[in-house]
């Protein structure tokens, strides 16, 4: 019987409801009621920036893609025309698909200067092991913006 009543004295504070209720409040509810306050006092610049995509997202395309790989390692450059769209209101990544026990890969690609772009027209570039074969690689166009939540980004550019 001592054992099991130490046992309980040791158990029971970790398996209390006052703790779940603690901890749900500390790491759920307050994290999504400080995003939920983020997100409503941004409404206004949010809502534009749904508006500028949903507008402007048929003019968002891929132009040519350049690969090097030198030393072990893949370079990507690749043009992307967004027409009106802002640069900083997308994410343009490199993905590949996942490999047996590994998760995709997905990075996202660095917007460098270009002296002979036309207006919207802008040039992202990447390096990365060549421990795939460039092809297994792709890079994507997506709306980003910080108060976005998941579902929302349903909108994709693939360039091939």
């Amino acid at each position: 019987m001592a054992r099991i009543r130490r046992s309980m004295a040791f158990l029971t504070p970790q398996f209390s409801a006052n703790r779940t209720v603690r901890e749900y409040t500390e790491e759920r509810y307050l994290k999504a009621a400080a995003a939920y306050g983020a997100r409503s006092a941004c409404a206004d610049v949010y809502l534009a920036w749904q508006a500028e995509i949903a507008r402007n997202w048929s003019d968002v395309r891929f132009g040519a893609l350049r690969v090097t790989t030198q030393e072990a390692e893949h370079a990507f450059e690749v043009e992307v025309q967004l027409g009106r769209i802002d640069p900083t209101a997308v994410r343009v990544e490199l993905y590949a698909d996942p490999l047996p026990g590994a998760p995709a890969f997905r990075k996202e690609m660095q917007r460098i200067a270009s002296a002979s772009a036309a207006p919207g027209v802008h040039r992202y570039s990447i390096r990365t092991q060549a421990t795939r074969a460039a092809a297994d690689f792709t890079p994507r166009i997506l709306p980003h913006h910080a108060l976005a939540l998941g579902p929302e980004m349903y909108r994709i550019v693939w360039q091939k």
